[in-house]
């Protein structure tokens, strides 16, 4: 009987499991003498594209018969399948306006792995006064890829008191069906494609787009490490960034420590927009 070895993955998340598969598998040659079947049990950042799985893993029927086999498993087993942000969504491409100043609202892409930002009424309540009192015709907001949270917020509120702004989206390389769906909305002004493949590099484009180049105001609500690298990015960058933090957030409060002088920081229920005004009355 001829043993077929299993390999077993295991770790925190975020620690790197699946790039370390991709780069044994795809990199090193593992697969060539045979076909290797790749099972994921969790939902992550880095992905599997269809065009790595035909070249090196078995035929993606397989995938198919084992979620029928497995339906009535409480953990879903499945390949996750993105694509290419540039064939689906090229007719979105447009440069950032040189002419108006970026707000970046950081709340619902900047997660690592499976963490999902909730909106508060407080947060939402301190989305509308900004967007109220800000003139649309000097600034515009960016986000990230994933049309959640406070960033998906932004559009809501928009069009509840009918003041339209640009809106664009800096998004990975790669995106999944759901989002690409999502950066289709009208709402969306345009779209930069990051050099990154994966959500969790994308602030580096912020930093090449936005902080090196330009001025603008940071308002950060909430996140885990891509959030605080992202913080980092527009404090190091060469354009004046005026950061606002959630403190409220642990990551953001932890980070705000060690960027004391500046940072502002901020809480739920802070009467911050007036603060950010007064810093910024370019915005009105």
């Amino acid at each position: 009987m001829n043993e077929i070895p299993v390999y077993l993955f295991t770790g925190f998340m975020d620690s790197g499991k699946t790039s370390l598969i991709k780069d044994t598998l795809f990199e090193q040659g593992f697969a060539k003498e045979g076909k290797s079947l790749v099972i994921c049990c969790e939902d992550g950042d880095a992905e599997f594209t269809d065009e790595e799985l035909e070249k090196s893993l078995d035929d993606l029927e397989l995938e198919d018969k084992i979620e029928e086999e497995n339906k009535n498993n409480r953990i879903p087993l499945r390949i996750n399948h993105n694509i290419e942000s540039e064939k689906i969504l090229k007719n979105k491409i447009k440069k950032l306006p040189e002419d108006k100043i970026p707000i970046i609202i950081a709340g619902g892409s900047f997660n690592a792995k499976n963490r999902v930002t909730q909106t508060t009424e407080a947060g939402i309540q301190m989305l509308e006064e900004l967007i109220q009192k800000i003139d649309n015709k000097k600034v515009y907001f960016v986000i990230g890829h994933k049309m959640e949270g406070y960033e998906k917020a932004i559009i809501d509120i928009s069009k509840k008191l009918h003041k339209k702004f640009e809106i664009y989206a800096i998004i990975p390389k790669m995106v999944s069906t759901e989002e690409a769906n999502k950066l289709m909305d009208t709402a969306i002004t345009g779209i930069r494609i990051s050099t990154e493949n994966e959500g969790l590099g994308i602030y580096k484009s912020f930093n090449y787009e936005i902080f090196e180049r330009r001025s603008s105001v940071v308002i950060a609500f909430d996140g885990n490490s891509p959030v605080s690298n992202l913080i980092q990015e527009a404090k190091n960058g060469k354009g004046k960034s005026k950061i606002y933090v959630n403190e409220d957030n642990y990551n953001l409060r932890v980070k705000a420590k060690t960027l004391q002088g500046y940072v502002t920081s901020f809480k739920m229920g802070d009467n911050i927009i007036n603060k950010i005004l007064e810093d910024n009355i370019e915005l009105i």
